[in-house]
């Protein structure tokens, strides 16, 4: 489906690291809710390697990665007998993180600029850029990020669905509702999905579709 999204696309060639976000954290949250149900050390394992790897794509992985520990530390109180799994989980991916850590500690501008130089953290500015989401998933209000690249100008009436993909997306959540056994993990695509737009909802210029990837 991404192959064929216009914006994604488009995103593509202009060869940003974002586009590693949607591949290695989609298979990321799959492996982990994989593993919530098979109970299995190497399913944990590689979860936790995957979880390691999320946080070199960009900087709103940060908000995935704290989305990652919700999901571990609910399984953590609610699973008992996935306990061991869980913590060999997290425990590699600290060690993942031990890099960007050590510079985030070392180079606390460098880390923090990029962010506070985007962030939008007014309630007037919020909700309006919440509207904004709200219209740019059918009605082509388009990324406003034209000033990073002159590709990006023709992103600008584009929507976040074009018709194929709409059709797919709704199948794919009636396809969900109607196996009572998959409404609990629903539940936590809805709520990675919300998290997902927060990076673009808390900063200027949305809908954005690289923050918001």
């Amino acid at each position: 489906a991404l192959a064929v999204l216009y914006w994604f696309s488009q995103i593509g060639h202009l060869a940003l690291r974002a586009n590693l976000f949607p591949m290695v954290g989609a298979l990321a949250f799959a492996v982990m809710l994989r593993a919530s149900k098979t109970n299995r050390l190497s399913h944990w394992a590689l979860a936790g390697v995957l979880i390691g790897l999320v946080l070199y794509t960009y900087f709103s992985a940060r908000a995935w990665i704290g989305y990652a520990g919700l999901m571990l530390a609910w399984w953590f109180f609610r699973q008992p007998e996935s306990r061991r799994g869980i913590l060999m989980a997290s425990g590699i991916a600290l060690l993942l993180f031990i890099t960007l850590i050590w510079y985030s500690l070392t180079h606390p501008f460098d880390s923090g600029q990029r962010i506070s130089d985007v962030a939008v953290f007014t309630p007037e500015g919020v909700l309006d850029n919440v509207q904004r989401w709200a219209l740019a998933w059918l009605f082509g209000t388009g990324d406003g990020s034209t000033n990073i690249s002159g590709a990006w100008i023709s992103m600008s009436r584009r929507s976040v669905l074009d018709i194929p993909l709409t059709l797919t997306f709704l199948a794919g959540l009636v396809g969900l509702a109607r196996l009572p056994s998959r409404i609990g993990k629903m539940g936590w695509v809805v709520g990675l999905l919300v998290l997902s737009l927060a990076p673009s909802v808390f900063s200027v210029n949305a809908p954005n579709y690289t923050r918001a990837i």
